[in-house]
């Protein structure tokens, strides 16, 4: 009688413990989209950084054409948490997926064709290049400290968006991906 009881009320909760710890389970997230641009690759870093320094202005999801909030949801199933920008023609959106967190950029052109210019993946302080980690103390020194990291993936190549500090100063910074130093602006 005890096994039996057993039995019942275990595999139950053995079910449900494996699904909360798929649930939680923070994978690799693979997202299957196609990143383009209506610009050359120099004005697409200009836009990028342009975007980032100046900020945007926030909007509210509402406020984004249908054609561009379709293509994100196409492109980033599962998001939540998201915030948008607009800035200059472009719209950004900072958000999460699996707890971890990303940025996207949109454009679009003058067929009204939408282009998802860029996306941005957080990184942990293990996963920043060493080039990059090299560029900044060359650039900066020794006593300014990387706050937080973000890869930028452009149909073109991939940048490092890196906001450092130091005392009370905090700027963000723009590298390439073999450490050539882009811009830098006031955070």
């Amino acid at each position: 009688m005890y096994s039996r009881v057993m039995k019942r009320c275990l595999i139950p909760l053995g079910i449900i413990l494996i699904l909360l710890l798929a649930t939680c389970k923070k994978d690799s997230t693979e997202f299957q989209f196609d990143l383009s641009a209506p610009v050359e690759s120099f004005q697409l870093d200009s836009i990028i950084v342009s975007f980032y320094c100046n900020g945007g202005e926030a909007i509210q999801k509402g406020q984004i054409p249908g054609n561009i909030s379709a293509q994100f949801d196409k492109d980033f199933p599962g998001a939540y948490a998201e915030e948008w920008f607009f800035y200059n023609s472009v719209y950004g959106t900072r958000f999460e997926i699996d707890f971890s967190a990303y940025k996207a950029l949109y454009m679009v052109d003058d067929e009204n064709e939408v282009h998802l210019l860029a996306y941005l993946v957080k990184l942990q302080k293990s996963e920043i290049p060493p080039t990059i980690e090299a560029a900044v103390k060359d650039r900066y020194g020794s006593v300014w400290a990387i706050t937080s990291a973000f890869e930028v993936e452009t149909v073109y190549h991939i940048l490092y968006e890196l906001t450092i500090i130091h005392e009370n100063d905090e700027i963000k910074v723009f590298f390439n991906e073999n450490g050539g130093f882009l811009s830098s602006c006031p955070y």
